[in-house]
């Protein structure tokens, strides 16, 4: 009996563990890791009742033994029933603890169960070690009681898939060689190992018998299991999750719990497609360099093993906004319905009021639109988009190129659009053609094919007139290109006067009109051209062809005096003149009807030679060598008697000596 005894009192020596105070155990299974569950507490060993018991409650008792993982958490009392107490009713385990009493219970002797719920336990005859937990690690199978290492000769990722399949640790990662986990001690207990993946334990598959090797330690096998794999955590490391375009992006992709040293391949995804992805044991940084919109969206990743074909869940989802605002608009708005628009853009009267509106189609409510011109800003809140920037009376200083810039909130950031289109805005002073009426010169004047004619001496009046709405100003009176005068404008006119019209005022009259405003000058369009005549006065004409008929007239007498003379001459010089018997006597008297009291005979006895000339003399009394006498009266009634004697051929080139007798009858 004795004997007996000590062998059940190693055999539980060899089966119990002590954590907090309290040891565990397993009776009645095949092997030292399987059977019932039993705590010892106050001296004594109880049950465990079935009540909740499951997978996770096994996996803490058999890594609490040191055998491994659990194979199967058993209820009903499948190792046989126990004896009093039952020390455990209720037990919940999460599958981390490190012994089943730190696992919630209803307490120590509290529960409701009998011997027939007892719990047991089977553990497996495999199990990993050195590794960052019970499904990776260095393989050690249990033989004799005794855990022993595995042999890396021919070990591959078949030998391990059977591994991880017995320990319930998913798929296999890789099969680590040459101890990287550490070397063993003991036992090498296989050798060999070929399996073809089928197999439910490592024991099953070919080998050289347990316990025969040619290996050392150093050989000793691995295996890395998926295991569980965890959820991995996404994390945003840059500053903002809303961002412009154009900005950088950082995103660190974790798992909590790394497989052993095996490399993971990480993937980042946006809206469901994979961008990027990169390898590493435990996290990543996934680098987005001048995001655009494309890069809007929602981002997680995961993680995976095996070229994909072990994969972890996806990840926590972060949200990233690229802010894109379009460029906003800056329509031409018309002061007092209407303007005009030059070359660059719209004209707005001087004095008018006119409104900027800009208007944006972003996606973003609220916001306010900057309204810029140079260096100058003004800034509204938008309104369904858009913002109205008043002016109530346009002057120079709001001349210049405007722009719109549209600014909103997000996530306590600010972003801005880029500037609209430039909106040159000019301000302009329209000044109406100025008028130039034709003022009738001391009370009349004719108006030629060009215009009015102006009296020679006569004064006139200019008057330049305009319906300007801007007073003020002064008109220029232009004479061709030249100024003639300036004068202000009185009543939106003014007059011109010239005293005396002379022949200098002759020529092309216009007007301008110019004013001045905010410190700038302005000058209308020239007026129709008013063309100004001289004329001459009447009188002095009149007074002038009177003379002028008077002078001809004298000289036409003059002229047909002198021609009746030179006949005669001409007739003197054609003839040769002598006196019968070589002398001419003359006897001139008047007729005793027509004698005066005091008349005398004059008698006159010419001598005339040949070749004699004929002078200026006063009339000369000829006798002429004739048939009859030539009676010739004067005015006075005195009666000449001339005797010519003519020879032909001759000329008078010379005079005698005259001797003229003078007698009354």
């Amino acid at each position: 009996m004795p004997r007996p005894y000590l062998l059940i009192l190693i055999l539980a020596s060899a089966l119990t563990s002590g954590t907090d105070g309290y040891s565990i155990r397993l009776v009645n299974g095949n092997n030292d890791c399987s059977g019932r569950v039993e705590i010892l507490h106050n001296g004594r060993w109880g049950t465990v009742c079935d009540d909740s018991w499951d997978s996770k409650d096994a996996a803490v008792v058999c890594r609490q033994l040191g055998c491994g993982g659990a194979d199967s958490a058993n209820s009903g009392a499948k190792f046989g029933q126990g004896s009093d107490p039952i020390w455990l009713d209720d037990v919940v385990c999460s599958g981390s603890e490190s012994s089943l009493t730190q696992c919630s219970h209803r307490g120590f002797g509290v529960h409701d169960c009998s011997h027939s719920e007892d719990a047991g336990v089977v553990c497996r005859d495999v199990r990993l070690v050195s590794g960052s937990d019970s499904c990776c690690g260095r393989v050690e199978i249990r033989h004799n009681s005794q855990w022993g290492t595995v042999c890396d000769d021919d070990w591959d990722m078949k030998d391990a898939a059977v591994v991880c399949r017995q320990l319930q640790c998913g798929s296999a990662i890789s099969a680590p060689h040459s101890a990287s986990f550490g070397q063993g001690s003991g036992s090498i207990w296989l050798d060999d190992v070929g399996c073809s993946g089928g197999e439910g334990a490592l024991t099953q598959c070919s080998h050289r018998g347990l316990g025969t090797n040619n290996c050392n330690h150093g050989e000793d096998a691995g295996v890395v299991c998926s295991g569980d794999l965890q959820k991995p955590t996404l994390s945003l490391i840059s500053t903002h999750a809303v961002v412009s375009p154009g900005e950088n992006i950082q995103f660190r992709c974790t798992t909590p719990k790394p497989r052993c040293n095996a490399n993971a391949e990480f993937h980042l995804f946006i809206n469901g497609p994979a961008i990027s992805s990169q390898t590493h044991v435990s996290s990543v940084t996934f680098n987005l360099e001048s995001v655009g919109v494309s890069r809007q969206g929602i981002y997680s990743c995961d993680y995976s093993y095996q070229t994909g074909t072990i994969k972890s869940p996806s990840s926590n989802t972060v949200k990233v906004t690229v802010v894109h605002l379009q460029q906003p608009s800056i329509p031409r708005i018309a002061p007092d319905g209407g303007f005009d628009v030059g070359p660059q853009g719209p004209l707005i009267p001087w004095g008018h009021s006119f409104t900027i509106i800009c208007s944006t189609e972003s996606q973003y409510a609220g916001g306010s639109f900057y309204l810029f011109r140079e260096s100058n800003i003004k800034s509204q809140p938008a309104v369904d988009h858009s913002a109205s920037f008043s002016f109530p009376e346009a002057d120079h200083s709001h001349e210049g190129n405007y722009s719109c810039v549209y600014e909103v909130s997000l996530s306590s950031r600010t972003f801005r659009s880029s500037a609209s289109e430039l909106l040159v805005i000019t301000i302009t002073v329209h000044l109406q053609q100025p008028s130039i009426p034709r003022i009738f010169p001391d009370g009349g004047f004719d108006v030629g094919p060009q215009g009015p004619l102006i009296p020679w001496g006569h004064s006139f009046t200019i008057i330049c007139s305009t319906e300007s709405q801007y007073p003020g100003g002064s008109f220029y009176l232009f004479r061709e290109s030249n100024i003639t005068s300036i004068q202000s404008a009185d009543n939106l006119s003014a007059s011109f006067s010239f005293p005396e019209a002379d022949y200098s005022h002759e020529g092309n009259y216009s007007c301008v009109y110019e004013v001045s405003l905010s410190s700038r000058t302005f000058r209308s369009s020239a007026s129709e051209l008013l063309v100004i005549t001289i004329t001459a006065s009447l009188l002095p004409v009149i007074g002038a062809s009177v003379s002028a008929v008077l002078l001809l007239s004298s000289v036409l007498i003059i002229i047909l005096l002198v021609k009746r003379r030179q006949k005669q001459r001409n007739k003197e010089t054609n003839f040769k003149c002598s006196f019968k018997k070589g002398a001419a006597n003359t006897y001139a008297g008047g007729s005793h009807d027509n004698k005066n009291d005091d008349d005398e005979a004059d008698y006159e006895n010419v001598q005339f030679d040949e070749n004699m000339d004929h002078d200026d003399s006063e009339q000369d009394y000829i006798n002429i060598d004739h048939s009859e006498h030539v009676n010739v009266d004067t005015d006075d009634s005195e009666e000449v008697y001339v005797n010519v004697n003519v020879m032909e051929n001759k000329s008078v080139v010379g005079k005698s000596n005259d001797n003229i007798y003078e007698s009354d009858e």
